[in-house]
């Protein structure tokens, strides 16, 4: 630790690392590098993922092997898959990021869902670590989504996507009040009388007709992932007074609206299993599943909202794999230490699964009766229950929600909040700060958002953002604000950020995705000097960062990057010197093209720095190289 604290003295952990490491930071202490003999093997940083879950159409697999603990040593790298009995061995040369190739998956099974062991061996001594192999074969790969871990990031229908969502709390943010403001409150008797009924039921209805034309202009602010609260009939909390049919209808048609606009949606799903593991819950599970996994608007499902690191969870994940191997499973997770424990990362010593099955077991029924909870009128159920597996996969995408109320707290907190625990996986950040003051009644301006976004981006890797916010882009005729709480919120505001920030991202997405293994550029802030003092905004202190990050994107010909620059000055507008290295091609006179309503060029020099200025919490984001006669292959679906 106290080697870690004295690396991190000097620069910011993102940019002390070596460049994938940057991304990810698997331990981050380099120092210690010419010490391993005096240490276990496992102690060494040392990391390793499966390519893609699941594959799909993939006529080949890959393993993707990080050994910088074993700077130039010999590394035999063996892999195990038991549940087809074959196995692998490579040898490499330590440090550096290596695509080690599985070979054509043609003669394996078309569905498998269990571990793979990878074992490096260095000098004599062995440490290995647990992967989770998935494959879900059929010809193509429409209507699928995939964890591409070469860049920590999705595919969508075989493409790199990335998500640009908003968060619609329910239905009933879409009506000027309450719907049970609309029911006449009787001084003795039931306030559910038939009139009463149909009262609520009509708001309801009306409610979630707005929610679902408002998915239109949601797209036009560049919205293309929604996360609809209770839109789901077989969930604890599914529509009132609404009979099942007509409920299904409601979330079709509100699936069919999200897809005219090329938009995906998760599926609600976060109150059905915290009832209880019995048949009935796993039978509302599948009949959730059942309604909605052939829809081309589906993006998975969102299984815990607020989700707790629990066991049962990856039961539940093997549970929906098996009846839908190709979309994902999704759920709002707090981040920091708990990350890793959604990932294939997390073993469980109680582990008692089969290593030699293709497919990890689902819930099954018991001999236990137990009550039902709930509100569906069913008494008496079967416990049902699954074999624990040994690595507790249970989210594909990790929502992290993020209540950092500062850019300057952004830059401190994000890579730790973030990424540090699921270095290879999705992660969307979910901002919640500018809500989170709101609530206080301490408002900032609306392009924090966007500041915010890019610093989780530059910091942690996070291109998917997904807002915690949960109302219309524009205010409601007639509301009263001071009925409808979600309104006086004014979130309605930050949509023009989203709008910005998922332009910006779609035009510089090759370079947010460059492959695993690519030699990336590296960039550091080598001197900042405030333009003009202001006095913090009320009471709020005064950021002093710039967060700065420079990527480099695949290409066929040329060179071809983009660096961002986001501040965290946020009274103060701020001049700046950088400094480039890395695989940046220095003394080439390639320069740095402003982007984005800017369009200047800002001169590199021959050895690296340039000088520019950021207004204050803004963000500059600069095309590097040549970009105009780079050529790549990157086919991005938007």
């Amino acid at each position: 630790n106290c080697r870690l604290e004295c690396v991190q003295l000097h620069a910011p952990p993102w940019q002390s690392l070596p460049p994938r490491l940057a991304r990810m930071k698997l331990i981050g202490v380099l120092g210690v590098l010419q010490l391993q003999s005096i240490f276990a093997l496992e102690s060494l940083p040392w990391d390793v993922a499966i390519g893609r879950r699941p594959y799909i159409a993939e006529a080949t697999g890959e393993l993707l092997l990080q050994t910088p603990g074993f700077l130039g040593k010999s590394v035999e790298v063996t892999a195990t898959l038991p549940c087809i009995s074959r196995n692998w061995t490579w040898n490499v040369t330590g440090g550096t990021e290596v695509v080690l190739s599985l070979g054509s998956l043609a003669d394996m099974p078309s569905l498998i869902n269990n571990d793979m062991m990878i074992t490096v061996t260095v000098n004599g001594r062995s440490a290995t670590k647990r992967r989770r192999f998935i494959r879900a074969f059929k010809a193509n790969t429409t209507n699928t989504v995939q964890v591409d871990h070469s860049t920590a990031g999705l595919l969508v229908d075989g493409k790199p996507w990335a998500g640009f969502g908003w968060y619609q709390y329910a239905y009933e943010s879409f009506v000027p009040r309450w719907c049970s403001d609309y029911i006449p409150r009787p001084i003795h008797g039931d306030p559910w009388s038939p009139e009463n009924a149909k009262n609520h039921l009509d708001c309801t209805l009306w409610g979630i007709g707005n929610e679902t034309q408002a998915l239109a202009d949601y797209a036009k602010r560049g919205v293309n992932l929604v996360m609809p609260y209770a839109l789901n009939p077989f969930t604890k909390n599914s529509i009132i007074w609404i009979d099942h049919d007509k409920q299904w209808d409601l979330v079709l048609k509100y699936f069919d609206t999200a897809a005219e606009h090329s938009m995906k949606v998760l599926l609600y799903m976060s109150d059905i299993m915290p009832q209880g593991s019995t048949n009935f819950t796993v039978a509302m599970l599948a009949s959730s599943v059942a309604l909605v996994k052939d829809h081309p608007a589906l993006l998975g499902y969102y299984i815990c909202d607020d989700c707790q690191p629990y066991p049962n969870w990856a039961k539940v994940y093997n549970t929906i794999k098996a009846l839908d191997p190709y979309h994902l499973i999704a759920g709002a997770t707090f981040g920091g230490h708990a990350l890793a424990s959604y990932t294939d990362s997390a073993v469980s010593a109680q582990g008692t699964t089969d290593d030699k099955v293709h497919i990890l077991p689902s819930f099954t029924p018991t001999e236990q009766w137990v009550p039902c909870s709930g509100r569906h009128g069913v008494k008496a159920c079967k416990e049902v229950d699954a074999p624990l597996p040994h690595t507790l996969l249970s989210l594909d995408y990790q929502m992290v929600e993020n209540y950092s109320p500062s850019p300057e707290e952004h830059v401190g907190r994000d890579f730790g909040a973030l990424r540090a625990g699921a270095p290879w996986e999705p992660v969307a950040n979910c901002d919640a700060s500018y809500t989170l003051i709101e609530i206080r009644g301490r408002k900032k301006p609306p392009k924090v958002l966007l500041v915010n976004m890019w610093i989780s981006t530059v910091v942690a890797n996070t291109v998917s953002q997904v807002v915690f916010a949960a109302t219309r882009p524009a205010p409601m005729e007639s509301m009263d604000m001071n009925s409808n709480w979600w309104e006086r919120k004014d979130s309605w505001m930050l949509f023009s950020q989203v709008e910005l920030y998922s332009a910006q991202v779609r035009a510089m997405l090759p370079s947010l995705y460059a492959p695993f293994g690519l030699a990336q550029p590296s960039v550091q802030v080598a001197r900042t000097s405030v333009i003009v003092e202001q006095s913090p905004a009320q009471g709020w202190p005064a950021g002093h960062s710039l967060a700065v990050k420079a990527w480099r994107q695949a290409s066929e010909t040329g060179w071809c990057g983009h660096l961002v620059v986001a501040s965290s000055f946020e009274q103060s507008a701020v001049r700046f010197t950088l400094q480039l290295g890395g695989s940046f091609p220095l003394g080439k006179g390639l320069s740095a093209l402003r982007m984005f309503d800017a369009d200047y060029v800002v001169p590199i020099s021959a050895n690296g720095t340039m000088v520019d200025a950021i207004d204050a919490a803004g963000v500059n984001i600069y095309a590097l190289g040549d970009c105009a006669a780079t050529s790549n292959t990157f086919e991005l679906l938007v």
